[in-house]
């Protein structure tokens, strides 16, 4: 089921009370006893035209309410609008940023490793083992490096620290 807008709500439940209140008001007068004072007083306001308009104000209430809750369902309708809005941006800029973050690390990755057989590469030995000679000098520790050389394949330059 459909909810009501806020505009359709405030125009019913004027017009609903603009009828229903001098209904309500000639039902009492019809079934009051006529010697009631009471009654004779309502009786005597009914025939001022004042009291008619005064029985319609809901009713133009009720018109001007329609017109404040068409301007609320359009404010709601905005910021319903916004809020999807926000949704998607939010959306597109965690995937922009995951896909930074994967962009990144493949960088880093490159950086580190060889193209070819996805090994660790030269200048991430080098910065390891720089970080490693220089905890040994801080903490005066020895250290050694074990190399196996395949036929001169590359040069070894010897460390001294």
């Amino acid at each position: 089921m459909k909810k009501w807008s806020a505009a359709k709500c405030y125009t019913v439940y004027g017009v609903i009370f603009g009828i229903c209140f001098p209904l309500s008001a000639f039902v009492l007068l019809y079934f009051t006893p006529s010697n009631n004072s009471l009654a004779a007083l309502i009786y005597a306001a009914h025939t001022d035209p004042l009291l008619y308009l005064i029985y319609t104000a809901p009713l133009v209430l009720g018109i001007i309410a329609r017109i404040a809750g068409i301007r609320q369902d359009k404010i709601h309708h905005l910021a319903e609008g916004l809020e999807d809005l926000v949704k998607v941006k939010t959306a597109s800029l965690v995937q922009a940023l995951e896909e930074a973050k994967q962009a990144n690390e493949l960088v880093g990755h490159i950086a580190n490793h060889d193209a070819l057989t996805g090994l660790f590469n030269r200048r991430h030995f080098q910065a390891t083992l720089d970080g490693w000679v220089g905890f040994a000098t801080r903490y005066q520790r020895q250290g050694s490096l074990v190399f196996i050389d395949l036929d001169k394949f590359k040069y070894v330059r010897h460390l001294r620290s």
